[in-house]
């Protein structure tokens, strides 16, 4: 089963009396007639201080790619599955067993970097995929070893 998710922010600022001046103060002191500068207080939210994207890794590192340290898989075993969980990523050259109710996250060492990476539950292969640069996915291994897949592509 595949899970799709949309994020979105909206943001909402009201301004009330944006320009305050005092018609008897001439021109260059911010009077009627001429150019004058305002100051208005804008209320700061947390949803507008989170707009703004991630900060990057490098300056090389640009839309669609996904910079180092962002995500290339992140496995997540439920705590009542008992069988194995097996991660093989080529890109590191080696397989992480995931316990019950444990999680593991592999992140990108460079910026758009792609990993072959192999999920192997109870035995069987579940996932098998390259994933791209521009790509993070997430693995979830439920009670009864169903793996859901969640990608996000940019």
């Amino acid at each position: 089963m595949n899970r799709q998710f949309l994020a979105a922010t909206a943001l909402s600022t009201s301004f009330s009396g944006c320009a305050t001046r005092d018609p008897e103060t001439p021109p260059a002191a911010g009077g009627a007639e001429g150019t004058s500068s305002t100051k208005s207080e804008i209320p700061t939210t947390a949803s507008a201080q989170t707009s703004s994207p991630a900060p990057t890794a490098t300056d090389d590192c640009q839309w669609p790619d996904m910079c180092e340290g962002s995500q290339i898989v992140v496995v997540e075993v439920n705590w009542e599955f008992s069988g194995d969980v097996t991660l093989e990523a080529d890109c590191r050259g080696e397989a992480f067993t995931v316990e019950s109710g444990e999680s593991l996250l592999v992140e990108r060492e460079r910026d758009a970097e792609s990993c072959r990476m192999r999920l192997f539950v109870a035995g069987e292969a579940a996932y098998d995929e390259d994933v791209p640069g521009y790509k993070r996915v997430t693995l979830t291994v439920g009670p009864d070893g169903e793996v859901d897949v969640e990608a996000v592509v940019h």
